[in-house]
């Protein structure tokens, strides 16, 4: 096992008074009057002569329409108290265990015996009879099949038949 440590940092907010500048500003709205010009017509009946003739007579008159006005009063600089949140960090150190994991690979030698099947031919006598009402008695053969495996290993034989080098017989 290795032990491994680790420091893991968290923020916890505190309220903290603040006194800040502040800046108000005062909209209100004034009354104003304007004088528009606004233009009157009449139909006249004019004589001329022996004729009445119809005349459009028209003229400018002043008229004063209220209106509002919006008004900005100067800034006014104020001090105001705020709560605001202030971080502050606090660390901590954590130790944990990490298991170590070792591979490796195991080899083993057994030795196995093995036994070998050989060809054989093998005769019985059915001695049990069993009656059936639609039964289809045949003759058969029974037929096993073996597979039989060799192994050959081939042995090298130096070319110099020394006594000191040995022979390699298996």
């Amino acid at each position: 096992m290795q032990t491994v440590s680790k420091e893991v940092c968290t923020y916890e907010y505190q309220q903290k008074e603040v006194i800040a500048p502040a800046r108000i500003i005062d909209l209100g709205y004034e009354r104003a009057f304007k004088s528009f010009p606004v233009t009157h017509c009449e139909h006249k009946i004019v004589k001329e002569g022996y004729k009445e003739k119809e005349v459009e007579s028209c003229y400018l008159e002043g008229v004063e329409i209220p209106y509002r006005l919006p008004s900005v009063t100067a800034n006014i600089h104020d001090f105001i108290e705020l709560a605001a949140p202030v971080p502050e960090k606090k660390c901590r150190l954590f130790r944990y265990d990490v298991p170590e994991i070792v591979c490796k690979d195991e080899v083993n030698k057994q030795c196995v015996t093995l036994l070998s099947l050989a060809p054989d031919h093998v005769r019985a006598t059915v001695s049990l009879v069993v009656d059936q009402p639609r039964g289809n008695c045949d003759y058969r053969n029974l037929e096993q099949t073996t597979q039989i495996c060799d192994i050959v290993k081939k042995v090298k034989v130096p070319k110099y038949n020394r006594p000191s080098y040995g022979q390699y017989r298996f």
